[in-house]
């Protein structure tokens, strides 16, 4: 339980921290910081909530799927732990760089969730002058 007492202005009040992290993928968590309660049975009362709130959100994260940063570092390690004739070391390297550069905004967003315009959205954010009305030019 993450409860704990504090006083301000000569007053007790109570705090809860939850921080609730995966066991599936540890990059993954959910956390919450309530504070300012009167009482300690409140307090408690509100914790038992937040876990089972946080649980559930925790929950639907995971079941979104991989990163676009964790299919990099999978493709990666792949191609590290099984290497083939395609590609050598420094290529393996290189493509990983290359992606994680290009495609920095994507990094931390769900893979199966990016598209077209999310490829579009990169030439703007490259380069600031690009625009989509001038196609064809």
């Amino acid at each position: 339980m993450a409860v704990t007492s504090y006083e301000k202005d000569g007053k007790t009040y109570w705090k809860i921290y939850i921080n609730l992290r995966s066991k599936v993928d540890p990059t993954i968590r959910a956390q919450k910081l309530l504070i300012g309660i009167k009482s300690q049975a409140k307090a408690e009362s509100e914790d038992r909530k937040l876990t089972i709130e946080l649980a559930h959100k925790l929950g639907r994260l995971e079941n979104q799927g991989a990163t676009w940063e964790s299919v990099i570092d999978r493709w990666e390690h792949e191609k590290r732990t099984y290497p083939g004739k395609n590609y050598v070391l420094t290529t393996v390297m290189d493509h990983s760089a290359l992606l994680r550069n290009w495609t920095r905004p994507w990094l931390n967003r769900i893979a199966s969730e990016l598209n077209r315009g999310d490829g579009r959205d990169i030439n703007a954010w490259r380069d600031p002058r690009a625009s989509n009305s001038s196609k064809g030019s």
